[in-house]
């Protein structure tokens, strides 16, 4: 897997209970509807709007059918970002607004490209409970192999212990669980 590319964002979500992926990122207002969920639960969500402020009335009513949230009277013929947020999303008891920072790293693997997300950064990550702090760097990159290896595998669920390897034959092999 060879990284391509590693960005860091401010994003604004637009979130309601029966929505779609809504948010503003570098000026544009980008919706994503979910497609399709596989049975490991990878989500493929497909990009329907991606329009730069501001947003016609068109538009705005575009946002709020999205969420799944009534549209309130639009009296503007555009709203810039503000307009949006003050006049019409945060009088809303349907919609909450939440403000993520995200730093994304794109790599190349198998001639496909993958994205990692990551909403906290590595220093962060090394107060995690459980997480050994020397691989807060690597987790994220780890995940996504071990991803693709259950993939290849065909494989749904993985079970993770801490125990050694005498423990999990033992398990295997008599159907018991050691005990300490």
């Amino acid at each position: 897997m060879t990284s391509v590319q590693t960005t860091d964002s401010a994003e604004l979500y637009l979130l309601a209970p029966e929505g779609a992926n809504v948010k503003v990122r570098d000026d544009l207002l980008d919706i994503k509807v979910l497609q399709d969920v596989d049975g490991s639960g990878l989500e493929q969500w497909i990009p329907v709007m991606k329009q730069a402020f501001p947003l016609s009335t068109s538009d705005v009513e575009k946002v709020f059918d999205a969420l799944g949230v009534e549209h309130p009277e639009l009296d503007r013929d555009g709203y810039s970002l503000d307009q949006l947020l003050e006049d019409l999303v945060e009088p809303s008891a349907a919609i909450r607004m939440v403000e993520v920072q995200k730093r994304r790293r794109r790599f190349a693997a198998g001639g496909c490209m993958a994205e990692l997300y990551s909403s906290i950064d590595a220093a962060d990550r090394r107060s995690i409970d459980g997480l050994q702090p020397k691989r807060a760097d690597v987790i994220l990159a780890g995940a996504c192999i071990l991803r693709t290896v259950m993939d290849k595998l065909s494989q749904e669920s993985l079970t993770v212990s801490d125990r050694g390897l005498r423990h999990g034959l033992s398990v295997e092999r008599f159907g018991a669980v050691l005990t300490r």
